[in-house]
């Protein structure tokens, strides 16, 4: 009975193999079709693919590529305020100055630009001064409460994988 049942278990899973293998192959009378990669980079960062990029250039007033000169705290959530030295829980929000090198999106005018950002109050602030695309909305719920620009959640991005190249193609097509 026992090899019976081994011997049937056997034979379904040879059959199951069998009919899985042949269409997982390419058949040798059709020309094998490669996905199309825009950018030899798709692969080491999802933040940085096309798609990614341009999903967040649709969602957005303004997308620009600056060059962060400044940060200023500007307020704080959470428990003690560890902000400057990236500890504790909360968010901090930091209003940022920089020189503006190219407008991919949105009515900018002079050369440089102000915007806010917020993100956990562990988060190493260093990444926020430098060159880098920002991905920006309009709001007047800063505190100041003054009209101004603040980058939407996990947009920035700093100057890798070929990012000027993808937003130019992306601003153009749109």
């Amino acid at each position: 009975m026992l090899k019976t049942v081994s011997i049937f278990i056997l034979t379904i899973l040879f059959l199951s193999v069998a009919q899985i293998a042949p269409s997982q192959q390419s058949k040798p009378d059709e020309p094998r079709q490669e996905p199309k990669i825009e950018f030899s980079d798709e692969s080491q960062s999802g933040f940085y693919k096309y798609s990614f990029l341009k999903s967040d250039f649709r969602q957005v007033d303004v997308v620009a590529y600056v060059d962060v000169k400044e940060r200023k705290l500007e307020d704080f959530l959470g428990g003690v305020n560890g902000c400057e030295i990236d500890k504790g829980t909360g968010y901090c929000l930091y209003c940022l100055k920089g020189e503006l090198k190219e407008v991919f999106k949105g009515e900018i005018s002079g050369k440089t630009i102000e915007f806010y950002e917020s993100m956990d109050m562990d988060y190493p602030k260093k990444h926020l001064l430098g060159e880098q695309v920002v991905f920006l909305k309009w709001s007047d719920n800063y505190p100041d409460k003054n009209r101004g620009l603040g980058t939407i959640e996990n947009s920035t991005r700093e100057i890798k994988f070929d990012i000027l190249k993808k937003m130019r193609k992306i601003a153009k097509k749109n």
